[in-house]
């Protein structure tokens, strides 16, 4: 999840910030809107940062396919499922 605050809505509390929600193995949003000074925004696109990032910093050789993440059970149904599936394509794509 990400969530951005605008402190420009001050006045109207129900609408001071976004959510940006997304699921184990979905796309990081690519159109997050930053707000920035008076009526300006920023759009923002987090998937090619962290994509960037993973790469660069070799996070793939960091990564454990082979063990559950812990805790496994405080994640939902959908997602305990969809990190299932990661780790099975994961166990093709080394061999």
């Amino acid at each position: 999840m990400i969530l951005v605050s605008d402190s420009r809505l001050s006045q109207n509390i129900s609408a001071m910030g976004r959510a940006y929600v997304f699921g184990v193995d979905e796309p990081i949003p690519q159109q997050v809107v930053i707000p920035l000074a008076d009526d300006d925004n920023l759009v923002f696109d987090f998937d090619a940062v962290y994509q960037y990032m993973f790469r660069m910093g070799n996070w793939s050789k960091h990564v454990e396919y082979h063990d559950l993440p812990l805790p496994f059970d405080t994640y939902s149904p959908r997602d305990q499922e969809r990190i299932k599936a990661v780790m099975e394509r994961a166990k093709t794509i080394s061999k």
